[in-house]
């Protein structure tokens, strides 16, 4: 979304005819309008957040340090929910009288090549560890990578499947539905149902190169 009304914006400082800039500027208006009613909804900026090629960086390379604040907001408050919602943290065990470990005397070799105490790592919830992770290939699909690392992310993976699956238009489903009128019509009104959607099945298996 992004993308389209920059490139709207960029074409609309363009001279060009009265027809063609008419129509930019109408289509400029309508995406602006769902643009704004974004920020009601946190579906995306955390879609864009739980695209594993773009993440934090793309907030920063893109938006301004007021909106980056609010995209940060957003993505802490749903993580926090979903953490609430996907509650996977395991109990704790009771804790009873641990077992005396066997212990030896340390020889010269040991005491040499003991390694010097190190302070230990800092705990880093999910959230931290994808903002931090390694980018995956260009050509990657991003539900492929959540695929591969969601054993890795086990609440965020629930809002990347959720979120990354949701189709970016209507259009094909609009489509379906318009061509479901040639098998259920005037002239064909008593089609049963099981009909209806056995011909719909095949048509999308067939177009889709399956049979």
């Amino acid at each position: 979304m992004d993308y389209l009304l920059t490139h709207l914006e960029t074409r609309r400082n363009q001279p060009s005819t009265p027809h063609f800039m008419a129509s930019l500027n109408t289509g400029w208006k309508k995406l602006k309008k769902y643009y704004e009613l974004s920020d009601d909804n946190p579906a995306y900026i955390m879609a864009v957040f739980l695209n594993p090629h773009y993440r934090q960086h793309w907030f920063e390379d893109y938006w301004p340090a007021k909106w980056q604040t609010h995209a940060c907001k957003v993505i802490d408050e749903q993580y926090a929910a979903a953490k609430r919602l996907y509650n996977i943290d395991a109990p704790e065990r009771s804790s009873t009288s641990p077992q005396a470990c066997r212990t030896k005397a340390v020889t010269g070799f040991a005491a040499y090549n003991k390694r010097r105490p190190r302070a230990p790592p800092l705990p880093q919830d999910e959230l931290t560890k994808y903002r931090n992770v390694e980018d995956p290939p260009d050509a990657q699909d991003p539900l492929d990578w959540w695929r591969l690392h969601q054993d890795e992310y086990p609440v965020l993976k629930h809002l990347a499947f959720t979120l990354l699956a949701a189709p970016a238009s209507t259009s094909a489903d609009e489509r379906l539905f318009s061509i479901t009128g040639n098998v259920v019509n005037e002239e064909r009104p008593h089609t049963k149902q099981e009909l209806a959607e056995g011909a719909q099945c095949l048509r999308s298996w067939h177009s889709e190169g399956l049979i």
